[in-house]
């Protein structure tokens, strides 16, 4: 197997342009980066950047979005076989085995490029989601994103340079007590142990508080899925529903571009 680095190749000095914008959203703990390239002329070919969070904050759960998009080479890991053909199409965030890439708790590389032909595939979306991410931490957490210029930064179909404007976000954790946090207690998914994945350890955590109420015997206000201060077959009605799922994983994406 060998392995092809496509941005790098793309990185061929230009005037930088003004043509991307690349924001960050998040709703309670899931955090999603996205761009807008609706006023750029030529397209984007592709983006690498780097995704930073301060404080204790920690990154779970890493979703690719971007091959719903148009930008579905991930130049890092993808692999092809001898003959020219992709035998895994990899993922968009870098290893970190490669220089000026992040694979760190609290820090991570994306890289994603499109590849079609002009006339017969359909172009990239003019603006979709590139990865989404589960935020774990307590008080503040800001979210950086950079341009890394090491695995080829932000290039247009002609390979000039592209500067983006970049819109970090923040999160911000309330004290750990069970009703405040809102990425833990009663979410609709069920996932009272907030590691993404809705499984046998909030199974337990249900079971061992079953039948009790707020104030009395083993009540645990992470396991009262619908709070209404009770534990019983409502939550684990709730707690079925999504089982072996992904808690926090986002819907699948429409094929096609918005209007």
């Amino acid at each position: 197997m060998k392995k092809i680095v496509f941005a790098v190749a793309l990185l061929l000095l230009a005037a930088p342009a003004w043509a991307l914008d690349i924001t960050c959203s998040n709703d309670v703990n899931l955090v999603t980066v996205s761009y807008d390239a609706t006023t750029d002329d030529p397209a984007i070919r592709a983006m690498a950047l780097d995704i930073l969070l301060d404080g204790d904050g920690t990154i779970s759960d890493v979703q690719c979005l971007s091959a719903a998009y148009g930008y579905q080479i991930y130049p890092g890991s993808i692999s092809i076989d001898g003959s020219g053909n992709v035998d895994d199409w990899g993922t968009c965030k870098a290893s970190g085995s490669y220089a000026g890439t992040y694979d760190d708790p609290n820090a991570m590389t994306i890289e994603m490029g499109s590849l079609y032909e002009v006339g017969v595939d359909d172009e990239p979306c003019d603006v979709g989601d590139l990865v989404s991410f589960i935020v774990s931490g307590t008080g503040t957490v800001n979210v950086s994103i950079l341009v890394n210029e090491i695995r080829g930064g932000c290039v247009d179909e002609e390979a000039g340079v592209v500067t983006p404007s970049i819109t970090g976000c923040t999160l911000v954790f309330p004290g750990q007590t069970c009703w405040d946090l809102d990425q833990c207690a009663g979410q609709p998914s069920g996932d009272g142990t907030c590691d993404g994945q809705i499984n046998f350890s909030d199974l337990i955590q249900l079971k061992q508080a079953f039948g009790t109420s707020k104030g009395a015997g083993n009540y645990n206000c992470c396991a009262d899925y619908d709070q209404n201060e009770t534990i019983n077959f409502g939550d684990l009605i709730i707690l079925k529903q999504g089982f072996g799922s992904s808690g926090y994983a986002p819907s699948t994406l429409n094929q096609d571009c918005p209007e």
